[in-house]
């Protein structure tokens, strides 16, 4: 059986895609016009592009380098290789996949799903994030730790959003630890 490719103006669409947020359907085919649909999710992270692939019911993710000119091209290679049952290799570099953080992941979800409740991978503490959207369109979030807690408004720029409460995480963290500093 030949290999499942990208068609090409799947390629070409996949080229634009690598620099915007959002989930895409993409249609792989071969000679033997046997084809199969790949759903591509791809988030712009602060120093990479987190993308993940389904197809099937097999789901794959890497982070690429945000600011390589080739990610497209290395995306479709990604998918195809997938699609045609191999380990996806040869595509992230060594250590790419280290610019994307599992707790810019979870922020990054909680903001693109609205709702929900995450516990977020933050050193030894495991701080709680439930996250709503409001009326106004934004986001209320309210972080979590130990009877602690911190309530935030944020905008509906999802970019601006994401900022604002990595940073008051950060300053969230730092206070309730050097609280138990103090108290020790």
């Amino acid at each position: 059986m030949s290999q499942l490719t990208l068609t090409t103006p799947g390629f070409i669409r996949l080229q634009a895609q690598v620099a915007l947020n959002g989930t895409f359907t993409h249609t792989l085919s071969n000679a033997e016009r046997v084809s199969v649909a790949a759903t591509v999710s791809i988030e712009q992270c602060a120093q990479a592009i987190d993308v993940k692939v389904r197809i099937g019911n097999t789901a794959n993710s890497v982070a690429l380098d945000k600011y390589r000119t080739d990610n497209g091209r290395r995306v479709a290679r990604f998918i195809e290789q997938i699609a045609n049952g191999h380990a996806p290799t040869n595509v992230p570099d060594v250590d790419e996949c280290l610019l994307v953080t599992d707790l810019e992941r979870t922020l990054r979800q909680a903001l693109r799903r609205g709702h929900g409740t995450y516990y977020l991978p933050a050193d030894e503490l495991e701080p709680c994030l439930l996250i709503r959207r409001n009326r106004f369109g934004g986001y209320t979030a309210q972080i979590e730790l130990h009877g602690a807690a911190c309530m935030l408004t944020l905008p509906a720029d999802t970019r601006r959003a994401y900022a604002m409460l990595a940073e008051n995480l950060r300053r969230f963290l730092t206070g309730y630890r050097d609280s138990l500093a103090a108290a020790a």
